[in-house]
């Protein structure tokens, strides 16, 4: 309430009519003494004219500071979508118009608890949503992600929780709900930091084969990083037990196990990544004895071979340059049967910055990319693939 002491010290109020960027945008300011500084922020552009706008509607909600107890932020945008320009003549021929608009809806609470050991516990949940309008219908994509940290003096804990489809693994075919890390520094000299990192995730296996639908994952690991300016290293011991959901009768799966070395060097404009591994996958399942029958499926067999990949990347002021180089790359590699250990390298170009400068009005992406894939089943089927990738986007 204005002129309440408990609530209010400062308003301010900015209001733009009708400038070159937004038809409208207004920010307000205050100062509440129960839960922190608040903002709000709303800008509007105008539709068919102002075409460097992104989004036609943007606001923001912003409760309490990053230090406090309690904060609070929400966010809604409307984005435009192929339709709404489909007459523009210089535009009309690049691509059928496929998409109405979309809407973006994003919270995030987060509450710092009382000191436990020298140190709060902090929660905090997000959740987002992604609506986009087509001429097929109506999609929806969402991320939620809950979060408990706690860091005292010698440690660092996490506890996280993802919803469905908001945990997945880049490198890996699973798609993990729990995830939970330990972190331990240990004593280093200045401008040095080592620590050990325990960490372990409940994930689902992600694949199209109908046979492993129903399969589950835990992954534990165990890490010792050592770093400096521009340069930081990693030795990490790793294990992947995959079981089956509750009343599957398939035999179970031996867990599978990697011991890898990583290093991550940046100097100037160049920025390495490598990694090298060595994997011990089981290849098939263990015998389940009946009844005392010893007949059947033979014992679980393994694999162990060795896994790497390296990244160079080097950014110019108008054009940035990777290229990357993996072996025994297969994100199924801890599961009997499927998957392919792959040889890949790949050379990328992204032109963005420079079309951006060329047509800044239309927020142009252009990249080029080469790929070389070569692979080889776990029935030593090979099959080899060469792709050409241009990517070019505008917005219109």
């Amino acid at each position: 309430m204005p002129g309440s002491a408990a609530w209010e010290s400062r308003y301010d109020l900015i209001y733009q009519d009708l400038s070159d960027e937004r038809l409208f945008s207004a920010q307000a300011q205050a100062d509440a003494r129960l839960v922190g500084p608040v903002s709000f922020s709303v800008a509007s552009a105008l539709p068919l004219v102002q075409r460097q706008a992104d989004t036609w509607l943007a606001s923001n909600l912003n409760v309490g500071s990053g230090s406090g107890p309690l904060s609070y932020m929400a966010s809604y945008s409307l984005t435009p979508g192929d339709i709404i320009f489909a007459d523009d003549i210089e535009y009309a021929n690049l691509n059928k118009p496929q998409r109405f608009g979309g809407q973006h809806i994003g919270q995030n609470v987060r509450l710092q608890l009382p000191a436990l050991a020298g140190a709060p516990l902090a929660i905090a949940v997000t959740h987002e949503s992604d609506d986009f309008w087509t001429v097929n219908g109506y999609t929806q994509q969402q991320r939620e992600i809950a979060d408990l940290s706690w860091k005292p003096r010698h440690a660092m804990v996490n506890l996280q929780w993802a919803g469905a489809s908001s945990g997945l693994d880049s490198s890996l075919a699973l798609d993990c709900e729990l995830r939970g890390s330990v972190g331990v520094p240990t004593p280093s000299r200045a401008n040095r930091k080592r620590a050990v990192r325990i960490s372990g995730r409940d994930c689902q296996v992600v694949s199209d084969d109908v046979r492993y639908s129903d399969l589950a994952a835990q992954t534990y690991g165990v890490a010792y990083t050592w770093a400096r300016p521009q340069l930081e290293n990693a030795v990490k011991l790793s294990a992947i037990d995959p079981m089956w959901g509750g009343g599957s009768m398939q035999p179970d799966i031996d867990p599978s196990y990697e011991l890898g070395l990583s290093q991550t060097r940046t100097r100037g404009a160049w920025t390495a990544k490598a990694l090298v591994a060595v994997r011990h996958a089981a290849t098939g399942a263990s015998i389940e004895l009946v009844d005392g029958d010893t007949m059947g499926m033979p014992m679980a067999d393994s694999d162990t071979y060795f896994a790497s990949n390296a990244t160079i990347t080097r950014r110019l002021p108008t054009v940035s340059v990777s290229a990357t180089w993996a072996h025994g790359a297969d994100p199924l590699w801890f599961v009997p049967e499927i998957g392919q250990e792959a040889d890949r390298f790949g050379l990328a170009v992204d032109f963005t910055r420079w079309a951006q400068t060329l047509a800044p009005g239309v927020n142009p992406t252009l990249a080029m990319s080469w790929n070389w894939t070569q692979a080889k089943t776990r029935a030593n089927q090979r099959t080899s693939d060469n792709a050409l990738k241009l990517n070019l986007s505008v917005l219109w």
